[in-house]
């Protein structure tokens, strides 16, 4: 299966590099993000059910994953840092 990131969730990982980046936090976070979305190549079913078409994984207990899978992909919609807010 290939996993296809939203524009969405593209600018997410982004926001929370700069986020990082800014605050002298450790990039490591972005590395474990990144490993929990390969993750679900193998394991689409890692994580719990959202909503009846979305899922969502948990990352280092503040980051959360939300996707959907389809057929031939995992889509990676929203990925939300820390206390933002958790809606897609």
């Amino acid at each position: 299966m290939k996993i296809i990131y939203s524009n969405r969730a593209k600018r997410d990982l982004l926001v929370i590099g700069d986020y990082l980046r800014q605050n002298d936090f450790n990039l490591e976070t972005l590395a474990q993000i990144r490993d929990k979305i390969k993750m679900l190549k193998q394991h689409p079913h890692l994580g719990r059910s959202y909503d009846q078409k979305t899922r969502q994984i948990t990352v280092m207990r503040r980051n959360v994953v939300y996707y959907e899978i389809t057929s031939d992909a995992i889509h990676i919609l929203h990925i939300s840092a820390g206390r933002q807010e958790k809606k897609l």
